[in-house]
This record gives C-alpha cells, structure tokens and sequence, in this order.
C-alpha cells in the first residue's frame, strides 16, 4: 500500500481532530455497518474520512478500509472516482470530499450526458481491474453541482487479481454484470420495458438477480391480498 499523501503535521492535525469528532459525536456525514463517514473542513479545504465502529468486529472493518484503500489506488486518475489520500493511523481512509447529493435525492439536468458519463466511469474502473458490485444504491453514485456522476464507496467491490484464478475472476465478472444492470436500472428508472436495444447489449441477469426477481414476485402475489384485504377494511 502507498504512503498517505498527507504531510506529517497533516497527518498528526488529522488524526487528532478525528479521534475528537468521534468522541464527541460530531461532524458525521453518515453511519452504516463499517463505522462513520466524517467531514472535515478547514478553510476551502474539504476531506471525507470513514472511521471503523467501535465494536467486537472493529478489526474487521479495519481491514475493509485497508482493503478499500487499496482500490482507491487502483483506480486512480479516473475522472469520476474520488481522490484517495490514504489510511490515517492505519484505521481512518482519508477521501477527496464531492460536493453533491446522492442520485436518489439529486436533480440530473442532463440525464443524456449524465448516464453516458456514469457508463464511461463504471467501464474506465472495469479496465482498471475493480468490480463495485454495490451500485444498485443510488447511496453509492453522486451527483456534483455539475450535475456530473461520482462513483463511491467500495467496501465490497472485487479486485481482479492476476493469473489463473477462476474464482476471482468469476466474482470480478459477476461484480462487472451487477454494475452495468444498476447503470441500465437506473437510467431507465426500473422501467425494462423501455430499453432500447443499444442500452440492452449491457443487461444480462446473474443467476442471483434472478432468482431475487422471483422471490421478490412470489412475495408480492403472497402479500398482495392481505394488503389488499387490509386496505378495504
């Protein structure tokens, strides 16, 4: 793993003031099952930092952070990935902070050039080896005050590593198909029917989606009249 491009003092300022924000419960961007995403400001500078839990499985997520770190590395100098500045005490990823709002709440004013940026994206960090596997979660995709896409968080994506290994490669490329589905999901906003045939080249189901699609339908006729019966009532 690279060195932090962070300056020594940098780092001893950063890592000071992040122990404090933990402690204090403040500047939180938001919480999920690999700790607390931090936002630190100085002047016009901006950074994200997500910090592990504090819990029985905090070495884990210690080592995802490493591991995401990793991928930043990997995928640096796309346009459209965040700026890695490393790991702070082996434990905090430091990020490049986006200005923006995640696609579920965000106002695209170009959904052409959007989706078409997000596409060059998501193939750019193909070629460079890394699957994200999570983007069905607009959580996961920003758009900037641009109205350009960011592509975020890779706690599970899939490095491809090199050689004959066909386990890896076969989770590399079902992270590859997971991708271009949530590209097609969103740009289409879920409606398949309206895909046209350039777009369709990029949706191919994994046997995983397949079968969520029929228990989710199966569900669906199971709850639907009790709903329905509720509803009358």
């Amino acid at each position: 793993m690279r060195p932090t491009a962070l300056t020594e003092s940098e780092q001893g300022e950063l890592l000071s003031w992040t122990q404090a924000a933990i402690e204090s419960g403040q500047h939180k961007l938001s919480r999920g099952y690999q700790g607390q995403v931090l936002l630190y400001q100085d002047g016009d500078r901006a950074l994200v930092i997500k910090a592990p839990p504090r819990s029985l499985y905090r070495w884990l997520s210690i080592r995802m952070l490493r591991r995401e770190a990793r991928v930043y590395e990997q995928l640096e100098g796309i346009e459209g990935i965040p700026r890695c500045l490393g790991l702070l005490g082996g434990r905090f990823l430091v990020l490049e902070y986006i200005p923006g709002d995640s696609l579920r709440h965000a106002q695209i004013p170009d959904p052409a050039d959007f989706f078409q940026r997000l596409l060059r994206i998501i193939r750019r960090m193909h070629a460079a080896g890394v699957g994200h596997a999570d983007l069905k979660r607009k959580d996961n995709i920003l758009v900037d005050e641009q109205g350009r896409p960011w592509v975020i968080d890779f706690g599970v994506a899939t490095l491809r590593r090199r050689g004959w290994r066909p386990i890896n490669r076969f989770l590399f490329n079902t992270a590859r198909r997971f991708d271009l589905n949530a590209w097609v999901k969103h740009k289409y906003r879920r409606r398949l029917d309206q895909v046209d045939e350039r777009d369709r080249r990029y949706l191919h189901y994994t046997w995983m989606e397949r079968w969520g699609r029929r228990i989710k339908q199966f569900w669906r006729k199971l709850t639907g009249p009790r709903i329905r019966e509720r509803d009358r009532r």
